[in-house]
C-alpha cells in the first residue's frame, strides 16, 4: 500500500476490487465474499460509490482494502493509518496482529505514530535516514527508562544531535613527546602544536577552530592560527618547538590563544 492514493477514479469500490483481485489471479466468487468482509471491516461506504466522490480518508481505506484483498504473505504498508479515527486505528492494528499471529504472515508499517507501533513485535526508529534502534517495545522502553515510545525516539534523536555536534577529538597524553606537529597541510589554515608540558587534549571544530585543553582544566581557543615563520622557516611552518611557560598571555605573533575557561 504506498502513500499516495493509486487508485482510478472513475471506478466505483466494487469496480475497483473485482479488477485489482482479477489481477491477483482470484475468483469472482472470492472477490464478491472479501468485498463484503473488506466493506464492514473497514467501515467503507456503498461499494457503488465512485472513488473520486470519496474522502481522502475513504480513498485511504480504499488502497488498504485493496492490499488486503488477496490475503498476502507479506503486507507493506507506508502509513496506513493517516486520516483513520482512533476506533477504527485500533481496529486495523487488532486485524494485522491476528493476521501475523493466526496466519503465519509478515506486516511491514512504517508509521509517524509512534505509539501505535506498541503493538508490533520489532520496532526500528529511523531519523534522518538513520536506524537509531532496532528492538522489540518492551525492550526499548526498559533499555532506555521510558514509559513511552515517544519518549525513547525522543531521547535517541537528542543522543544523534549531540554525537553530529560533537568534534573530533584528538586526546594527547603528557608522556608523549609533540615537536611542531602539524595538522592539515593541504588545508587553507593548517595549525602546528608544539611540545607543551600540560596539554591533555586538542578539539577540531569545523569551523577550524581550535580547542586546547591542559592538565588545569582550562581550555585555550586558537583564534587566529597565523605563524609569521621561524629561524628562516617559510610562512605557516615551525621548525622547532616553542618554548612558553603561559600561552594564554604569551605576546607572541605565532599563536594567539585566548582563555575560554572548561
Amino acid at each position: 500500500m504506498p502513500q499516495e492514493i493509486a487508485l482510478y477514479g472513475e471506478f466505483s469500490i466494487r469496480e475497483t476490487m473485482m479488477y485489482f483481485g482479477w489481477i491477483f489471479g482470484m475468483q469472482t466468487t472470492e472477490i464478491r465474499e472479501r468485498l463484503q468482509f473488506l466493506l464492514n471491516f473497514l467501515d467503507l461506504p456503498s461499494e457503488s460509490r465512485l472513488v473520486k466522490n470519496l474522502s481522502g480518508g475513504q480513498q485511504r481505506r480504499v488502497s488498504f482494502a485493496v492490499a488486503l484483498m488477496h490475503d498476502p504473505e507479506l503486507l507493506i504498508l507506508d502509513e496506513p493509518t493517516v486520516g483513520v479515527d482512533p476506533l477504527l486505528r485500533q481496529s486495523i492494528w487488532n486485524h494485522l496482529v491476528h493476521i501475523t499471529k493466526a496466519g503465519q504472515k509478515t506486516v511491514i508499517i512504517t508509521t509517524h505514530y509512534i505509539e501505535e507501533a506498541r503493538q508490533a513485535h520489532t520496532i526500528g526508529l529511523m531519523r534522518s535516514g538513520r536506524l537509531l534502534a532496532e528492538e522489540s517495545p518492551a525492550c526499548l522502553l526498559s533499555m532506555y527508562r521510558c514509559s513511552s515510545l515517544e519518549d525513547v525516539f525522543l531521547k535517541l534523536s537528542r543522543k544523534q544531535g549531540q554525537q553530529n555536534a560533537a568534534p573530533a577529538e584528538l586526546n594527547i597524553s603528557n608522556n608523549i613527546s609533540l615537536s611542531a606537529l602539524a595538522f592539515g597541510k593541504a588545508k587553507d589554515n593548517p595549525v602546528y602544536v608544539s611540545q607543551e608540558s600540560g596539554v591533555v587534549g586538542l578539539n577540531f571544530h569545523q569551523s577550524k577552530e581550535v580547542l586546547i585543553s591542559d592538565t588545569n582544566g582550562s581550555t585555550y581557543a586558537l583564534a587566529s592560527p597565523q605563524i609569521n615563520g621561524l629561524n628562516g622557516s617559510a610562512p605557516g611552518v615551525i621548525s622547532q618547538a616553542v618554548e612558553c611557560d603561559d600561552c594564554g598571555d604569551c605576546g607572541s605573533d605565532c599563536m594567539q590563544l585566548t582563555t575560554r575557561g572548561k
